[in-house]
């Protein structure tokens, strides 16, 4: 006979517990259907309050007296508990002896070991711990609350996955082998105590090649497949292919919400421009960046997307951010063009020269979530240095302290070098003059070739004493505001060649660039025009010649003003000197729509910098002049001085004083030049460095550079490279970005920036999502669930001033042994995915109604094409096909009857629209129609294959021989072994030899569990069924056979492994009595018998 509908059973494990040994081989307890309890225990009031994950092992029998095959198996849940804190979820890996510790570690690989973390630890970590910390570069993005990283002690091979709960990081000054540099210090809150220690590292400048442990993202692996049922939210029509249900998701876990703030945060992630610092080698600007999106449409879902980027991103800017089924992934250009992800498979994208970008990503994007496009443009930013920027002051001072030295004669020495202090005036190998100030005295000399820094000089001199008056000279550093008439009060007694004054020039060209918005229409106060200059205010370095007139260092060193020595008048006139033109660009790249109005938005752009020589524009009474210098006077007669010597080095306080002419700041870690032959590297935002050693400092906004250590030479200086700010990054009206964590609390988002005229501007977020400012400065919209985030504004802004605020919430891990597992590798949330792209999926429907009828009634149902139909009436005729039941019997009686189409998923999106393969036969209705992911089995029928002789048994289950081949065989092909779908079982089998003719049967699994011989068919019993799980026929065996022999045979069972997870959620019962019922439905086919 064929296999019956009553042979399809649902079979027990041997352990049906949560024990840790829970599940294991199918026992003989069938499951009947509404049997109470049959599956699981009745939930407790302490899982009721807490949760709890309990996992079950059933299996699946086609339990017939042959071996017929239940072909295309599919197990479906098709009817969900009542009860909303109760979910039901299948999964499978197929193992009739699985254990639940075993089925509980896959389902705790859903997230693995991704790409290594840019980041190290930040010194030891220790076991316990319940925060973590590491040290990383500013442009590395760093983790967000609810995020799961992998630690791993590569010592020992200690791993362990934590789940951050909280992150604060801070910017920290560090000095290692005497270079100063910044890192980013983060730190972990964890949701769990570390449970080994993990060794980190010292800060250094350099990154470290090689650590004792290391830091991973994590990636989502997916090592299970789950299935579960969902509501049809919306009407499902006949020969339509689109089905809408509440969610794709179902809850694994129950968790316990945590909210997080994110405070004062920039917008916009901040990225490493590369640019050539002069000398073929790459530097790094950390900038804010532009912003565009991609919008992804059930329409234009795909896995490849391109577009153009205006301006022309610069190498290394452009990072692209995508979700795929609820997470963000990131493409980041490795500044050859080439956008990689963490993991490459992820995705990739290229970026040509010409700013086209093309991506294919490796997982469908969600629909209706936008693919952000972050960049920058800095060509037009920075400007090399010239060589005639560099400039040095000349005038070394060697402090001599409280010695007074003859200013009539002494006579100073060094290495070969001599010189003479005479009358206060020193002559040659230095040449300079003596100085008197307060009681301390020095030396401002220049050389003819500049000693070492570590020099000493020997002052000698012969008594002096006859007491004669001598030059005191005190040394001034003044800020003066310019007078009527563009004259600057110093000092008197000014000594010629001892003045140095700067001050910034206006442009007498004031042109601008206009921009007005036309945001908010309906306002009636619009926002003023912005201006911005074309032309750039320049610093300029004035020094006296000697004879009264002021040089401007810059250009021609045209003649800026005189100064008068005596009176220390200053007087300045306008100079022709070359300013930097920036020519702007305002275009629109957009337009946005406040539901009444639409209008353009734009941006600013700098499209080229040139240098013009033009006229400075008129002084202004009160203009700023900074000035420093000497005022000379005449200082009592000594007494006496006797004779004398004294050894001295240059002075620490004013050492070898180098200036970088630049009208705008220099960029960090860019400056290098040589001095005596010896190269000086800008390091850090102060640094200046000789052979690695810290020698200086720098200030980036003045360009001044002090030296302390120095080679001799003869004092010529020379540029190696340098680059400096200029011009200003693109403006805009549009930025989009996303929150550091999501979903986003209703409400909590605040943004800021700096408004044009320097204020600060805000805008709130509604219940409806949506962004707005009293003072109509902004508007735009978040997605909470997604944390996107689109703002326009009424002016134009730059987007390193956007920050904002707002709350994430996440959800916190339970205590994995109360709940019956691991939550950490699990999704946050704790749901997991029940419908994906290529999915069977069973759309059903069920009606029940009663039905009045008279003798010989035949009753047309509502629907046709009936999946399954009952009725209590027990002589009923059901014609499933035409939708009808005939009554034999009058009475009243019920009819149960389900609808259904079986279909292939070939879309499926997170807001729970799913799209089969073909249309449906049926219409469904919303809110009563289920949509189940079923579990496919496959053809189910006992079988046996791998049938091998082996001449020595091992004890090892090999699939493969092991050694020599036995002398004999048996011959499976005129006698082939016997077996049921009854009696079989999935097991590897040894028949090994014990003599010439006995043996014995050794499961890898069930053991040994009988003994038998050649002479006689053997037939070993199954005690489970009763029915022997082979037969194999005594003329199969050939002869030749001997001890230890051993015949090898893999057996299949008509039998499907599953998984049954039951999730209780904290909250009390709706209805309390069989809230957590649920109904699996075993599908398949069989072959029909033909009359």
């Amino acid at each position: 006979m064929p296999i019956n509908k009553n042979d399809i059973k649902l079979f027990a494990s041997k352990v049906m517990t949560d024990e840790s040994d829970g599940g294991g081989e199918m026992t003989g307890n069938e499951i009947v259907s509404g049997e109470h309890n049959s599956i699981f225990d009745d939930i407790s009031d302490l899982d009721r309050a807490y949760g709890v994950v309990n996992l079950r092992s059933v299996h699946v029998k086609a339990d017939s007296p042959n071996d017929d095959t239940f072909f295309g198996a599919t197990i479906g849940l098709v009817e969900t508990p009542v009860d909303p804190n109760v979910d039901i979820t299948l999964m499978s890996v197929n193992d009739p002896y699985i254990k639940r510790d075993e089925t509980r570690d896959i389902i705790e690989r859903y997230l693995t070991k991704g790409a290594k973390y840019q980041g190290e630890l930040l010194y030891t970590q220790l076991q316990g711990q319940r925060s973590i910390r590491f040290i990383q570069r500013n442009n590395i993005s760093p983790p967000v609350a609810g995020d799961v990283i992998v630690l791993i002690n590569k010592s020992t091979g200690a791993e362990q996955y934590v789940k951050t709960e909280e992150v604060n990081s801070e910017l920290q000054s560090f000095t290692s082998n005497n270079t100063d540099f910044k890192r980013l210090v983060v730190q972990c809150i964890i949701t769990e105590p570390l449970r080994h220690e993990f060794v980190g590292v010292q800060p250094s400048s350099n990154d470290p090649i090689s650590a004792s442990s290391a830091i991973y993202e994590t990636m989502v692996a997916d090592a299970s497949k789950y299935f579960g049922t969902k509501n049809l939210i919306t009407n499902a029509l006949f020969a339509k292919s689109e089905l809408k249900v509440e969610s794709i998701y179902t809850q694994l876990v129950p968790s316990t919400r945590v909210d997080s703030p994110h405070i004062n945060l920039s917008a916009v992630n901040l990225v490493a421009a590369k640019f050539d610092r002069g000398d073929g080698i790459e530097g790094e600007l950390i900038t804010g960046v532009e912003s565009k999106t991609i919008p992804v449409t059930i329409n234009n879902q795909g896995y490849v997307y391109v577009t153009t980027l205006v301006p022309i991103p610069s190498k290394g800017t452009t990072k692209v951010s995508f979700m795929a089924q609820g997470s963000w992934y990131e493409l980041q250009d490795d500044g050859n063009g080439v956008l990689k992800a963490a993991n490459d498979a992820f995705g990739t994208g290229q970026l040509d020269e010409f700013g086209n970008l093309s991506l294919t990503l490796s997982a469908l994007p969600d629909a209706d979530v936008p693919i952000l496009v972050h960049y920058q443009n800095v060509n037009n930013y920075l400007k090399p240095l010239q060589a005639s920027d560099l400039s040095i002051k000349e005038n070394f001072k060697i402090s001599l302290g409280q010695t007074a030295l003859n200013s009539e004669l002494t006579t100073i020495t060094w290495d070969d070098k001599t010189a003479t202090l005479e009358n206060g005036i020193i002559t040659g190998d230095m040449a300079g003059e003596y100085v008197v100030e307060g009681g301390f005295y020095s030396i401002s000399v220049t050389f003819t070739t500049v000693p070492s820094s570590e020099t000493q000089f020997t002052f000698a001199w012969d008594e002096q004493l006859t007491p004669t008056e001598t030059v005191q000279k005190t040394i001034f550093s003044v800020a003066r505001d310019l007078q009527a008439g563009n004259i600057v009060n110093l000092p008197a007694n000014i000594p010629p060649n001892s003045l140095e004054l700067r001050l910034t020039y206006l442009c007498s060209d004031q042109s601008t660039t206009e921009f007005q918005s036309s945001f908010a229409p309906a306002n009636p106060n619009p926002p003023p025009a912005k201006s911005y200059r074309n032309y750039r205010d320049r610093l300029v370095t004035l020094i006296d010649d000697g004879n009264g007139n002021l040089i401007a260092k810059v250009g021609n060193n045209p003649i800026a003003g005189t100064v008068n020595y005596a009176t220390g008048v200053v007087t300045l006139q306008k100079i022709d000197i070359p300013f930097e033109k920036v020519n702007y660009i305002i275009e629109q790249i957009g337009d946005q729509s406040t539901g009444f109005y639409n209008y353009p938005v734009f941006a600013l752009r700098t499209t080229s910098i040139e240098e013009v020589t033009l006229s400075s524009a008129d002084f202004q009474v009160g203009h700023d002049v900074y000035a420093r210098g000497s005022e000379q006077s005449t200082r009592p007669p000594e007494i006496e001085i006797l004779a004398g010597s004294v050894v001295k080095g240059f002075s620490t306080q004013h050492p070898l004083q180098i200036n970088v002419q630049t009208p705008t700041e220099l960029l960090s870690d860019t400056l290098a030049f040589n001095y005596n032959g010896l190269l000086y590297e800008n390091k850090g935002d102060t640094g200046i460095y000789a052979l690695d050693n810290l020698v200086g400092s720098i200030d980036l906004k003045t360009g001044e550079v002090e030296i302390n250590e120095w080679a001799t030479g003869n004092g010529e200086i020379s540029l190696v490279r340098g680059v400096s700010k200029t011009g200003i990054l693109p403006e805009t009206q549009y930025s989009v970005f996303r929150t550091a964590g999501n979903p986003v609390a209703s409400q909590s988002l605040q943004v800021n920036a700096v408004n044009f005229d320097g204020s600060n501007i805000n805008a709130n977020t509604d219940a409806n999502g949506y962004i707005s400012s009293p003072t109509q400065d902004f508007e735009g919209y978040i997605e909470t669930k997604t944390g996107v985030v689109e703002l326009t504004a009424s002016g134009l802004l730059d987007t390193n001033s956007l920050k904002y605020n707002c709350v994430s919430y996440n959800y916190l891990p339970l205590d994995a042994d109360q709940l019956g597992i691991d939550s950490i590798r699990l999704p946050s949330d704790g749901r997991v995915v029940i419908f994906e792209k290529g999915d069977v999926v069973v759309i059903h429907q069920d009606e029940h109604f009663l039905q009045t009828v008279n003798a010989n009634d035949l009753v047309q149902l509502p629907h046709v094409r009936l999946a399954s139909c009952t009725t209590t009436a027990p002589d009923a005729v059901i014609d499933l096909d035409a939708g009808t039941v005939l009554f034999p019997t009058a009475g009243n009686y019920e009819i149960d009857y389900r609808i259904e189409d079986m279909a292939l998923l070939v879309y499926v999106d997170i807001s729970g629209l799913l799209k089969t393969s073909r249309p449906l036969s049926h219409n469904y209705d919303a809110n009563k129609a289920k949509v189940a992911s079923v579990l496919i089995a496959g053809d189910l029928f006992a079988r046996y294959t791998n049938l091998f002789d082996q001449k020595t048994w091992t004890g090892a289950f090999s699939d493969n021989l092991i050694g020599d081949e036995a002398p004999a065989e048996y011959n499976d092909t005129l006698y082939p072994i016997q077996v049921t779908n009854d009696g079989c079982i999935t097991e590897r089998f040894a028949i090994v030899f014990t003599s010439s003719t006995n043996f014995k049967l050794i499961g890898e699994h069930v053991g040994q569990i009988a003994v038998g011989d050649i002479n006689n068919d053997f037939a070993p019993n199954n005690p489970v069924s009763g029915k022997p799980y082979f037969t194999l026929n005594k003329l199969g065996w050939g002869t030749g056979w001997s001890d230890n022999n051993v015949l090898r045979i893999d057996f299949f069972g008509a039998v499907y492994q599953m998984n049954v997870i039951r999730t209780v959620l904290q909250g009390e019962p709706e209805t309390p009595i069989e809230s957590d019922k649920f109904e699996l439905q075993i599908r398949g086919n069989v072959n029909k018998e033909v009359a």
